[in-house]
């Protein structure tokens, strides 16, 4: 892939998070008018003069390419803009997937078990499986071993014979002598994603106030969902979602409920008002 994020707060990073919005609101063919972009990157602190250069970058990048209409200046998704794009939502969608079967509560007390031969995650060509398998809730509890409480075959099975890796998948009870609790806190890391989903529920509480407290014009909305969403899909990528049989009181469930909630009531605003007129 030609473009890494490596910011939240770079301009490379916001570009991507407006053209995600507004390609939600429209299609992959929707355009930003070029001063419409730019004002929307002011509210994050950004100058002018980091803007444009920032904007060229991505144009020479392919993140972005400049479209003239009607004798104005546009700018829509190019080829490496929208693979990125593509990639943050196989996240959600594959947070989705856990999040259901967490919801469904009919757990069957199968694990899913995943062991691969002769496979160095640290070549970089193996990078985005890692990504993938941790998305969907496995962990790895030996070199090259991942397990997680929910089957997965029949998507895992797809990308590791599309990338010709070597693998032994076992879907069965297991039997065990160790302290589960304590294997699943560590394993899963459940104590960080714990501490991390109270920074989000404080972050959606204290926007809450501060949208109620003070007349915000509604491009000044976009700061706030920008950088609370980036918080959410970092912590619902990593959470494995575990059954209710085995983690009953999970403040996941919460803050996701929380975080929908707000999300729909900015995205419709912002939409609404900002995206209609491109």
């Amino acid at each position: 892939m030609g473009i890494t994020i490596r910011n939240k707060d770079s301009v490379t990073g916001i570009v991507l998070f407006i053209f995600n919005l507004l390609q939600e609101y429209k299609d992959r063919s929707a355009m930003i008018e070029q001063g419409d972009l730019i004002s929307y990157l002011k509210v994050f602190g950004k100058s002018e003069s980091s803007i444009r250069m920032g904007l060229s970058r991505m144009s020479r990048s392919k993140v972005i390419k400049k479209v003239k209409k009607d004798n104005d200046i546009y700018y829509v998704l190019d080829e490496d803009g929208n693979e990125y794009i593509d990639i943050f939502r196989r996240g959600l969608k594959n947070f989705q997937l856990k999040y259901k079967k967490r919801k469904s509560n009919n757990w069957d007390f199968n694990w899913n078990l995943y062991i691969f031969k002769d496979f160095k995650k640290s070549e970089v060509e193996n990078t985005d499986l890692i990504e993938i398998l941790t998305e969907m809730g496995y962990a790895e509890i030996e070199l090259n071993v991942w397990v997680s409480p929910y089957n997965m075959g029949n998507q895992m099975d797809l990308i590791l014979n599309e990338k010709e890796v070597e693998y032994l998948n076992i879907n069965g009870e297991i039997n065990t002598k160790i302290d589960i609790s304590k294997f699943l806190k560590k394993e899963f890391n459940l104590k960080k994603l714990k501490e991390e989903y109270n920074k989000l529920i404080s972050m959606i509480d204290e926007n809450n106030e501060i949208i109620k407290d003070k007349e915000l014009k509604t491009k000044e909305l976009l700061p706030l969902l920008g950088y609370t969403g980036w918080e959410f899909y970092s912590i619902v990528t990593e959470d494995p979602f575990l059954p209710n049989n085995i983690l009953e009181d999970w403040i996941g469930d919460r803050a996701v409920k929380l975080f929908f909630d707000y999300r729909r009531k900015l995205f419709n605003e912002i939409a609404g008002e900002l995206f209609e007129k491109n």
